[in-house]
């Protein structure tokens, strides 16, 4: 796992969400399908914006999922390879509800940002998937901020 990967990775792509909710689940459900079976992963919540107190969807979601702890005492949440969903249903939220969530891979595969609903950062070594995302992120028509290829 790679708790802070900024300029650690030689790939690196960073782009704005899609802001159709139906489009964002596909996107992240595309996003952890094409990087191959799922498996399984760790949903770090870091923070949100403008909110003193925890949204009362990420409450109920944590509740849904037998996690009654406070955000702070317990901000993370372990899938495994057959809880993909679940793990793009917090990601859905972190987006909707401007959450900055990390989604580590248990393969290591990748590291993907949510930054408070505004941007995805994509961490990864595989260059074809690189090029596969940065050709469905330009095929939703989402604006690209930053590429460590082009940079």
């Amino acid at each position: 796992m790679v708790e802070e990967p900024y300029g650690k990775q030689p790939m690196t792509l960073q782009f704005e969400p899609p802001r159709d909710p139906k489009k964002l689940e596909a996107f992240i459900g595309w996003m952890l399908d094409d990087l191959g079976k799922f498996p399984g992963a760790l949903v770090q919540i870091t923070d949100w914006y403008g909110c003193d107190d925890t949204p009362e969807s990420l409450a109920k979601f944590r509740q849904g999922h037998d996690e009654c702890r406070p955000w702070p005492d317990a901000p993370g949440h372990l899938y495994a390879p057959t809880a993909a969903a679940e793990a793009i249903s917090l990601c859905h939220l972190a987006v909707a509800e401007h959450l900055s969530v990390y989604l580590y891979l248990a393969s290591g595969a990748a590291t993907i940002y949510f930054w408070e609903g505004d941007l995805i950062d994509y961490f990864g070594w595989d260059e074809t998937f690189h090029q596969v995302l940065y050709e469905n992120v330009r095929l939703f028509d989402l604006n690209i901020t930053y590429d460590s290829k082009v940079s």
